[in-house]
């Protein structure tokens, strides 16, 4: 009797949740997503409340060495190339046996290290002082009236000078091609005298000016009376300046 009345109960407990179940509406996704989130949960839950913790096991690993497994005896492939090739290389590992040999990083020999620069390197590798020639210049300023030439020292101090004036040409002849060649030899002479004190030296001429000086500096240094000083030009400069453009010229001298 009791097994009847169950049974029936369980039909109409059975009944009645097919009736609700079909009565609610379907959950949304947003719903359906937090109760899978939240069945998730608490499984997890349960499932961390049944995990047993069991002891932790040290595993000691004997640093012995083992002993090498003997040769393969042999057959048809450990005569082949391959197992010889392999067989070969394996002397060449590394001391732990697990990594091959590196190989080289390009297959052409490294260059052979550059040697000195034979136009950078110096004369004197040693670092002696060089012994230099001192510079001595010559500054000949060719005016349309006069010519002035002056001698200078390596530090810039004026030796002397000569003019037209004080080579005994007075007024209109001092714009004479003498006065101007007789400054030029002069100038020579000095600079003849002083090598015989220094001995090596050096020349450098300025030439300043478009005048008739210039044409008879350079007869001069041409001539016989130049044999001596003109070994010794190394430099010459031509410091004339050139008007190109600019404002109107004064007006030409009438005499």
């Amino acid at each position: 009797m009791l097994t009847l009345m169950a049974a029936t109960a369980k039909k109409e407990w059975t009944r009645l949740a097919v009736k609700l179940v079909a009565r609610v509406p379907p959950p949304k996704p947003q719903a359906r997503k937090l109760g899978n989130c939240r069945t998730a949960n608490y499984t997890l839950r349960i499932a961390l409340y049944n995990i047993e913790l069991a002891p932790a096991v040290e595993h000691h690993v004997s640093t012995k060495m083992f002993n090498p497994l003997p040769p393969l005896p042999p057959t048809e492939a450990t005569n082949s190339e391959g197992y010889k090739f392999f067989d070969s290389i394996s002397g060449e590992m590394d001391e732990d046996g697990t990594s091959p040999p590196a190989s080289p990083l390009t297959a052409y020999p490294s260059p052979a290290p550059a040697g000195p620069n034979p136009l950078r390197t110096p004369l004197d590798p040693e670092g002696k002082p060089k012994f230099e020639p001192p510079q001595y210049s010559l500054y000949i300023r060719a005016g349309k009236h006069n010519t002035i030439a002056s001698v200078t020292r390596p530090n810039g101090d004026i030796m002397k000078t000569f003019t037209g004036g004080n080579c005994g040409f007075k007024m209109g002849n001092r714009s004479s091609f003498e006065a101007a060649y007789q400054c030029a030899v002069k100038s020579f002479h000095l600079i003849s005298k002083e090598r015989e004190k220094v001995g090596k030296m050096r020349l450098h001429l300025f030439f300043n000016g478009f005048g008739i000086g210039r044409d008879a500096l350079h007869r001069a240094l041409m001539s016989t009376e130049g044999d001596l000083v003109r070994p010794l030009v190394n430099r010459l400069t031509d410091k004339s300046p050139i008007k190109v453009g600019g404002t109107r010229s004064m007006k030409a001298r009438r005499l």
